[in-house]
């Protein structure tokens, strides 16, 4: 039977567990819950943190994999466990140190542990930790940069990788020389259901308005964006825009305050990794900011798909 491994990919707020071909990271079966690792804290600490944190969450993935086990059924031979994201921070399952920049697309300066213990888990587990700057961090990310290595190669490049927390990475000479994090998708959800600009979007209907996202994201090139993101209500108040599109007009607005903070050269290869409907968005974005000549868009991957071909790199390199 050929060689597997569990792909652990334990973010803030999804916990996702995947049988993996270590050839060629296929996965093979897989599940997921919304346990991520901020639930799981939040409830260790309403138990009253009666038992220590990092046996709390090994015993959770433990009966993760049990259950996958069930669903698998006969294809299920894993040899070890790799788990990237949270998992590694303060409120995870033992916090480690970051490595530090530069950081080696090889994973060769990689911060991990190595857990067992089969009365709670019944497979090794290799924690994998996070990358620091100077004034920013990720846990999760460095794991996603090691699978896209090979078609990053030893140019240099800046990676878009879009999410709650957008991440836009300096590589030069295989290896991450600086990082930034743009908090796009949280201040998005945070403003269209949590402010007063909540009553003037809807998100619900299906499709998009295009029109009124490419609106948004000229209006952020040319102006900042607390000025400009009352102008969602009065929009819409004005009968400008109807809930829909001032929702799609919100996102052109944070999208594009995003690039518009990008500020490199237009010449800079850009590599843009992101799920179809966020590598839509911010290829239109690119694009209207001068950079679609030296864009490269990759394959329409989940950034899923990402974590798991970076831990069958961690995987190969030392098992």
């Amino acid at each position: 039977m050929q060689t597997q491994f569990l792909s652990c990919d334990w973010g803030t707020s999804s916990f996702r567990l995947s049988l993996v071909s270590a050839a060629d990271g296929a996965m093979i079966c897989s599940r997921s819950t919304p346990d991520g690792v901020g639930v799981l804290f939040r409830r260790w600490k309403g138990e009253g943190e009666t038992e220590d944190r990092q046996v709390f969450f090994l015993r959770y993935l433990g009966q993760q994999v049990e259950l996958l086990k069930k669903a698998c059924e006969h294809r299920f031979s894993p040899e070890k466990i790799i788990v990237s994201g949270m998992a590694s921070a303060s409120i995870g399952m033992c916090e480690l140190p970051y490595a530090v920049l530069p950081f080696s697309l090889s994973g060769e300066n990689l911060v991990s542990s190595e857990i067992y213990s089969p009365d709670l888990c019944p497979f090794p587990v290799k924690l994998i930790s996070g990358v620091r700057s100077a004034d920013d961090i990720m846990r999760g990310e460095e794991t996603q940069m090691l699978g896209l290595r090979e078609k990053i190669g030893g140019e240099s490049a800046i990676c878009i990788l879009p999410g709650t927390h957008s991440k836009h990475i300096a590589v030069s000479g295989s290896k991450i020389t600086g990082f930034h994090t743009w908090m796009t998708g949280e201040v998005f959800q945070l403003l269209a259901t949590q402010s007063i600009l909540a009553a003037s979007v809807n998100g619900e209907a299906p499709g998009w308005d295009e029109t009124a996202f490419r609106e948004g994201i000229l209006l952020a090139q040319n102006q900042p964006l607390l000025q400009t993101i009352f102008s969602v209500r009065t929009g819409n108040l004005f009968g400008k825009r109807n809930l829909t599109s001032g929702y799609h007009y919100l996102s052109g607005l944070l999208i594009g305050s995003e690039i518009a903070g990008l500020n490199i050269n237009p010449s800079q290869r850009i590599l843009l990794s992101a799920p179809e409907k966020m590598r839509n968005a911010y290829t239109i974005a690119l694009e209207m900011a001068g950079y679609g000549k030296s864009l490269m868009i990759l394959a329409s991957e989940e950034n899923n798909q990402l974590a798991i071909e970076g831990q069958r790199q961690i995987f190969s390199s030392v098992y």
